[in-house]
């Protein structure tokens, strides 16, 4: 090596020290640079090719979808109609119809979410898989509505109220049905106060139903002074009872004593009158059976209290 060549040569090390150690040959690292700048470009550009064809396959897609649904939802609302329709005509009453129609409205939107999920790549398997796995979790966390879900499939099956009749549940709630849910029924009280009353509590309670037949039978009974001639009481009954006018004469009518009170002779009376006029047979003919006792002289007892005061000297 010549001595003269050494400072060129360190040189060119020095170099190479500056930038990193990677060029050890000038010419053969700027070509190995450029090559590089080459491939880089290019890879930078497919990214960005296949970034605006995803984006627009993307953006069809949402538009396809956005338009499936939007015509989807008009079909659901003819198809809930048609089915309303077939449902009026059918002799399935009004609570049970509404059940029917609430089921068959989220039948179809789930048909209509499967479908614009497959719009996506999204099969129907892998929805149905991801809502059973989904379902089991919200199905521990919500086994109260799940009950009530339930309750109300139950009062489909068994019927044993409809939409308009008045029941009691328990001796704790009584009013007329006005709603018949999925998970709650809607009760009216006398006083107009709205009960929801959730349809698992209710499916497992004992319901009575006071408007289920078309006629119901009145009973009570009057009491009467031990002085009384029952028979005369009995008569003067009879005729208050063929003169009410909502009462049905062709049932039984029962007048009969009941028990020998401690201060009264209690006379049971039963007849019948037709559903929907059963409080007000009930109030007219109380009123109209003691007009009529106190015309014949007829009294009825009541409790009294005898104070007696004796002087002590």
């Amino acid at each position: 090596m010549d001595r003269h060549d050494l400072p060129r040569q360190i040189g060119a090390e020095e170099a190479c020290f500056m930038t990193g150690g990677r060029l050890f040959i000038a010419n053969t690292d700027i070509t190995e640079l450029s090559d590089i700048a080459k491939v880089e470009k290019s890879i930078f550009s497919d990214f960005i090719d296949n970034l605006k064809l995803n984006s627009l396959d993307f953006l069809v897609r949402v538009l396809i979808a956005a338009i499936v649904l939007i015509i989807g939802t008009y079909i659901i609302k003819y198809l809930r109609k048609w089915f309303s329709k077939i449902l009026e005509r059918s002799s399935i009453d009004k609570g049970n119809a509404q059940l029917l129609e609430n089921a068959v409205k989220i039948g179809l939107y789930f048909i209509l979410v499967l479908f614009v999920a497959a719009h996506f790549g999204i099969e129907a398997t892998s929805v149905i898989a991801i809502l059973g796995s989904a379902g089991l979790t919200v199905g521990l966390a919500f086994q109260g509505a799940l009950s009530n879900f339930a309750g109300g499939v139950l009062i489909i099956a068994t019927k044993p109220f409809r939409l308009g009749d008045y029941i009691e549940i328990e001796s704790s709630f009584a009013g007329t049905v006005t709603e018949i849910g999925i998970v709650h029924t809607k009760l009216l009280t006398i006083d107009h106060r709205v009960v929801i009353i959730p349809n698992g509590e209710l499916a497992n309670s004992t319901i009575t139903n006071y408007t289920n037949k078309a006629r119901r039978r009145i009973e009570f009974v009057v009491g009467v002074d031990y002085e009384t001639d029952i028979d005369k009481a009995r008569s003067v009954l009879e005729e208050v009872i063929q003169k009410e006018p909502l009462l049905i004469k062709d049932e039984e009518i029962l007048i009969y004593v009941d028990a020998l009170s401690s201060s009264s002779i209690d006379l049971g009376i039963k007849v019948y009158t037709r559903t929907e006029n059963f409080w007000k047979a009930k109030w007219s003919l109380t009123e109209s059976i003691k007009k009529a006792f106190d015309l014949n002289g007829i009294k009825i007892p009541f409790n009294q209290m005898d104070v007696h005061i004796s002087h002590m000297n």
